[in-house]
């Protein structure tokens, strides 16, 4: 039986300008501070807690969870202003065609983010993917500090997986969490990372493109 396990930002959906825009803003309106673009999207594939930590220190300025709470609350109010107005149009080309039909064939699927939950959930209703699935896991569902592999380790329990796991995301951290918890990586070069830098960090299979990624499906 095949497992899948889906990444949502800048895997199934190409909303991180509008997620940079939302961090940029927080820090300004919070700390007085212009925080580099380039700085925040590097971060992109951690917990959301580290878009604020990170950046910051490099101002001097250090934060505890409390303060983090706060900002996760400002930042995902300038954000859902955005993806309520409807973000079907963000979802790459392919997606809806390859969930369809890994759905028909009755794949268990789950997806993992580090939103939070509330940032999370919402991407997944306003983008019209909840209903391949009710089982998720995010970044504001880990404890402070815990790894990336933590949300991997969770979904699986949630969904009741077991097996061979397919991790499917587009970014280097993904690749190191599937292998961290003995998962398949596949490795998407939609935005975060390259192929060649997918692969260096443990890609099983990588792909350009969701049409490649859904023959792969057919194949198995």
């Amino acid at each position: 039986m095949i497992q899948v396990l889906f990444d949502i930002d800048g895997t199934l959906l190409d909303v991180f300008g509008a997620h940079t825009d939302s961090y940029v803003k927080t820090l300004k309106d919070k700390f007085g501070v212009d925080i580099d673009r380039d700085l925040i999207e590097s971060i992109y594939g951690r917990p959301e807690s580290d878009c604020y930590r990170v950046p910051l220190k490099s101002f001097g300025i250090t934060i505890g969870d409390k303060k983090i709470k706060e900002l996760m609350d400002y930042r995902a109010g300038i954000f859902l202003d955005f993806v309520k107005q409807g973000i079907k149009e963000f979802v790459f080309d392919g997606v809806f065609e390859t969930l369809d039909y890994l759905q028909s064939k009755n794949v268990k699927m789950a997806f993992i983010s580090g939103n939070s939950r509330q940032v999370g959930e919402a991407l997944l209703k306003y983008s019209g993917l909840r209903k391949y699935s009710k089982t998720d896991v995010f970044g504001g569902d880990l404890l402070p500090g815990e790894p990336r592999s933590r949300m991997i380790e969770l979904a699986k329990e949630k969904a009741g997986f077991s097996g061979d796991v397919y991790v499917v995301g587009d970014s280097i951290h993904d690749m190191i969490a599937a292998k961290e918890t003995n998962s398949i990586g596949i490795g998407i070069d939609l935005f975060k990372s390259t192929k060649e830098e997918l692969i260096e960090n443990g890609s099983d299979y990588t792909f350009s493109n969701w049409k490649e990624l859904h023959r792969f499906f057919i194949e198995l």
